[in-house]
């Protein structure tokens, strides 16, 4: 892959050498983040950027870093306010308003990139005319800043054609946050999901497996994106909605009927196997909600993993769980420690891709 590092100039739609990238951030009430993400933006070796700012009416000090930012680098960075919060999909809005580049990527601002993460992304799209998006491998940071490595979900670099990762859609989110992916603008907007059923939560899985059935896409196993990990979190929303197993269970159903419309029948044969899958990670969600003192939501998640594999209350560890939760004489807590349930749900292993897909080997420098 050839070099393209230059000084950071301001932005240039015509470009066509390195074209030029989108980088929306999208913030509420994140300031304590915010200066870090707008630096990692900034860093960037890719040297054709802009950078889209929107603010969905934050009452810490989010603005007034925003403002900061503008002014210390005037011309590349555009900012936009709402003056009352309009949930996440108006507040991005106001970013597809200027949005100009062929390639862009959404960061969340709690977020931080890899000083290469466009380099690398942009590089791939611009050199792979047929692909529509490059996702990247991911670490762990908490709230104070404290990086935590993560296993890459493929053992390596690979361009992955359909249904390739349409069926590993079926069982798994690949990628936990949407910062990850950079993609080709045309392709994504004719598949957005805006609007939806759960595009809130779900709005970018329904549209990158739409991208997948049509285009390859790549995966980058280097851990180009910093996603960190904190109470405040949209996905603990998720968690006490039961969304979190109910969104895939009704995902994977559309994602069905898509591949059947495309013959694609491992993706079927994938949804039968991600029945079973959703009924354990229910239970595990279960155990967690009863072990931080959260029993109704234990109890839901406990009925939840039965109605979707009856099968599951034939297992110990469920048993003992409902005899925890549902028991007219209290049990002590303890109890819980005995049940073998993997409640620590970062991944431990890594995976060779379904076929069909190329193995790439050249995309560092």
């Amino acid at each position: 892959m050839k070099d393209i590092s230059k000084d950071l100039r301001l932005p240039n739609r015509n470009d066509t050498t390195t074209p030029l990238v989108s980088i929306i951030i999208y913030n509420y009430n994140y300031g304590k983040y915010l200066s870090e993400c707008f630096q990692s933006a900034l860093d960037q070796t890719y040297p054709n950027i802009e950078i889209l700012f929107s603010d969905n009416a934050s009452d810490d000090d989010s603005w007034e870093i925003a403002l900061d930012f503008q002014r210390r680098y005037p011309g590349r960075i555009t900012i936009a306010r709402n003056r009352s919060n309009l949930g996440t999909d108006l507040n991005i809005e106001n970013c597809w308003a200027t949005q100009q580049g062929k390639y862009y990527v959404v960061l969340g601002s709690d977020d931080v990139l890899h000083k290469d993460f466009v380099k690398i992304t942009a590089t791939l799209l611009t050199e792979h005319h047929d692909a529509a998006y490059v996702m990247t491998h991911r670490y762990i940071l908490d709230k104070d800043g404290n990086r935590t490595e993560e296993v890459p979900f493929y053992d390596g670099c690979y361009k992955l054609m359909p249904p390739s990762q349409n069926s590993v859609y079926m069982m798994a989110a690949i990628n936990p946050s949407i910062t990850q992916i950079c993609y080709r603008t045309d392709q994504a907007q004719k598949r957005s999901a805006k609007g939806e059923f759960g595009s809130q939560f779900y709005g970018t899985r329904i549209m990158d497996f739409r991208l997948c059935m049509d285009f390859p896409v790549f995966y980058v196993d280097a851990p180009l994106v910093g996603h960190r990990i904190h109470d405040e979190n949209q996905s603990l929303v998720a968690d006490k909605n039961l969304m979190e197993i109910l969104g895939p269970y009704v995902l994977n159903l559309q994602f069905k009927e898509l591949g059947r419309v495309y013959d694609h029948h491992i993706i079927e044969d994938k949804f039968n196997k991600s029945v079973p899958r959703l009924a354990s990670l229910a239970l595990r969600y279960s155990l967690r909600a009863a072990k931080r003192g959260d029993t109704n939501l234990a109890k839901q998640y406990w009925h939840l993993s039965q109605a979707l594999n009856p099968e599951i209350g034939l297992t110990a560890e469920c048993f003992t769980l409902g005899s925890f939760l549902f028991s007219k004489i209290p049990a002590p807590i303890t109890v819980l420690e005995n049940i073998d349930l993997s409640i620590d749900f970062q991944r431990k292993v890594t995976y060779q891709p379904d076929e069909p897909y190329v193995k790439i080997n050249d995309v560092f420098l």
